[in-house]
């Protein structure tokens, strides 16, 4: 038995339901396509939908691909909802009119995705005329019965980031409130299209510049909710689950049925089962996820962290292992943003002495 499940608070369980999708993106870290016919069958979402109920875990995210392609999207949300759970849908929006009956049955929270203000900017990223179809799918939404949460989310590139105070303008005019902002990952896609990766290189100018606009628009739209940009400093929840803190981690299930303790990891080799082979309960339980977390614990004191002489070294623990894969191929390494981190803790001790 994994010595650390008392400390492991399942929130939710991120389900990429389906491979296909009917938009290509240039980043997308799935590198989801309208060819695949990767897909969960219905009776092996019930089971995670089973687990779930059994062990209180509240929240189940819906994904993909582009999760109301599945041919049992309806039935799988009524499965969800009548397990008592709650879903999370994280969809392209551009099948919302014909979802529209069970987006408004349940209201789930629905995060979809647009990447500038107009189709210029937007298409650069999301594909041709793919702002047009998103763009109608939102307002489908926002002109039914739905009353649920719904949130944009908006990935920062070097194409768009000039251009954040325009778009959420135009959302807020749009009648939207909530938007989360977000850097691309270095993962899928976006290793092949790399020159629109806002974080590829040193952007510790461009990083201050781009949260201190946030900052003032969160001023500015005090009714909105607007989500900042990835915090380099945050620490792992698996670091603190270590040390022997209850802590809330999401499990991600690819479209293969590969478990993950990690959304943000897609490396066969950092699966800790797969739900084809084994039980969820014997996956969460197994020797395979205790050593994830004994490594994710221990890494600062690898030699290849080259930590133990850095100034910050009780302050950070070498950052995301996740990105760490991503950024460097290594999980036992840093996730790349030491420098950004020093560059925080630099400007945080200066504003200590004004």
């Amino acid at each position: 038995m994994c010595e650390y499940k008392k400390y492991i608070n399942i929130s939710s369980f991120y389900v990429e339901i389906i491979g296909k999708c009917n938009l290509k993106c240039v980043y997308c870290y799935n590198d989801s396509t309208a060819n695949s016919n990767a897909k969960i069958p219905l009776e092996t979402i019930d089971k995670i939908i089973k687990y779930c109920k059994n062990n209180q875990i509240p929240i189940i995210e819906v994904s993909g691909g582009e999760p109301l392609l599945h041919e049992d999207f309806a039935q799988i949300m009524d499965h969800i909802y009548m397990s008592g759970r709650k879903a999370r849908l994280v969809s392209n929006a551009t099948f919302f009119p014909k979802q529209l009956h069970i987006l408004e049955k349940y209201n789930p929270t629905i995060q979809t995705t647009l990447d500038g203000y107009n189709a210029d900017i937007n298409d650069k990223q999301r594909g041709e005329k793919s702002f047009e179809k998103i763009l109608s799918g939102i307002e489908c939404l926002l002109n039914s019965k739905y009353d649920g949460k719904l949130i944009v989310r908006h990935n920062i590139s070097l194409n768009n980031r000039v251009y954040i105070r325009e778009f959420v303008e135009f959302m807020y005019r749009l009648g939207i409130r909530n938007i989360l902002f977000e850097t691309i990952n270095h993962m899928g896609r976006a290793l092949e299209n790399d020159g629109i990766i806002f974080d590829k290189g040193i952007f510790i100018k461009e990083y201050f510049e781009t949260k201190e606009l946030i900052d003032e628009l969160r001023e500015k739209y005090r009714d909105m909710d607007l989500q900042g940009i990835y915090d380099p400093v945050s620490t792992c929840g698996y670091f603190d689950i270590y040390h022997r803190k209850k802590t809330d981690i999401s499990i991600r299930v690819d479209v293969n049925g590969d478990i993950f303790p990690c959304q943000f990891m897609d490396k066969k080799e950092m699966a800790i089962g797969n739900i084809y082979e084994s039980s969820i309960e014997e996956i969460i339980l197994n020797s395979r996820y205790e050593e994830f977390i004994s490594m994710i614990g221990q890494r600062k004191k690898s030699e290849r962290m080259m930590c133990n002489k850095c100034i910050l070294y009780n302050y950070c623990n070498g950052g995301c292992p996740a990105r760490a894969i991503m950024r460097c191929g290594d999980i036992m390494k840093t996730d790349g943003y030491c420098n950004l981190r020093k560059g925080i803790l630099a400007k945080k001790i200066r504003s200590m002495d004004t």
